[in-house]
């Protein structure tokens, strides 16, 4: 039935925003341009965005400014002030000589929760299209999309995470239309993609795609492959990801993939400045047990494994999930 169908779509995005929360806090536990971190980034966060895309209407500009600021700049504020206060105890805790002289203290400089201000950012671009109608908003966002490629050609990078705002564009509205009947005339691009599984021609075809051989991609840098692997390297891990994530949703009722993805944006804001902390505790527990079987292993040995990071960052993914569930409750007018 119809209602079956949303609650299966709801879980199924709830999935989806899981498994891409997961891969942000494992990104940051990876070595940089290591193969697994280069996987990763090619798709996370566009992932994210064209999830946002999926369920963006069109509204006032007033209500845009508001409602949307409500819910994502208001928490970055909360979790900027939570960042910097983890990361000003933990340096107290572990090295008893921080000052506030090593900290960023400039509020438009959010580290991981950059993302909060570019979707705040893509839905008032995306209202003020909608308010040109017609071909004149797709002339806009076209004009916005190659100059945010242009910016990331030239390594520049604009206040506000702009740039960032801007390359992202064409993934937010990708989604946008993947959730419209306006290809085909009965079933939505998702619906139609629902119908696939893991075992068919286009899950086979996304994942082929996706391991092609790639230049490195980072939306926050912002650096991106060449035009063509740009659009089609994240948009088959994004089509991968969904599909697994429709599969998942059918063979299970509820699993805890999907709880994460409801909480992915208290994940978001809690997780970064415990994976510093996480690595200076873990790793001399780490030598001395490796030690004590007869391994010998440096820390940034310890760092280069792959097992080890996938530990750390299901670790720290749980704890996250559970500290945002606590803050939620504690402070539901500003998280909620």
């Amino acid at each position: 039935s119809r209602g079956l169908g949303d609650v299966y779509k709801r879980q199924t995005i709830d999935i989806a925003k899981g498994i891409g929360i997961f891969l942000v806090v494992l990104g940051h536990f990876t070595v940089f341009a290591s193969p697994l971190y280069h996987y990763i980034y090619l798709f996370h966060m566009p992932l994210f965005f064209f999830i946002s895309g999926m369920f963006a209407k069109p509204t006032s500009i007033k209500n845009c400014l508001t409602q949307k600021g409500k819910r994502l700049l208001v928490p970055y504020l909360f979790y900027w002030i939570f960042c910097l206060t983890i990361q000003y105890v933990g340096q107290i805790i572990l090295f008893q000589n921080f000052t506030l002289n090593n900290m960023n203290l400039n509020i438009f400089v959010g580290g991981v929760l950059w993302f909060l201000i570019s979707l705040w950012s893509i839905h008032l671009i995306y209202t003020i299209g909608n308010h040109f109608g017609g071909k004149y908003a797709y002339i806009f966002y076209t004009i916005i999309t190659i100059a945010g490629i242009v910016l990331s050609y030239n390594n520049i990078k604009l206040q506000f995470y702009l740039s960032q705002t801007m390359l992202m564009l064409p993934y937010f509205l990708l989604g946008n239309i993947f959730n419209q009947k306006v290809c085909l005339k009965e079933k939505t691009l998702y619906e139609h993609l629902s119908s696939y599984g893991i075992i068919s021609r286009p899950f086979l075809i996304a994942i082929i795609i996706y391991f092609i051989p790639c230049d490195f991609m980072d939306v926050n840098g912002p650096v991106i492959p060449n035009i063509l692997q740009f659009f089609i390297t994240p948009l088959s891990g994004i089509i991968i990801v969904l599909i697994l994530s429709r599969s998942f949703s059918i063979l299970w009722k509820s699993i805890m993939i999907d709880k994460l993805g409801k909480n992915s944006l208290q994940i978001l804001g809690i997780h970064a400045p415990f994976v510093p902390l996480i690595w200076t505790i873990s790793i001399p527990i780490l030598i001395k047990s490796f030690s004590l079987i007869g391994i010998t292993l440096s820390g940034e040995q310890i760092k280069g494994l792959i097992w080890i990071q996938i530990l750390l960052a299901i670790i720290l993914t749980m704890f996250s999930h559970k500290l945002g569930l606590l803050l939620t409750q504690l402070f539901p007018r500003i998280l909620k």
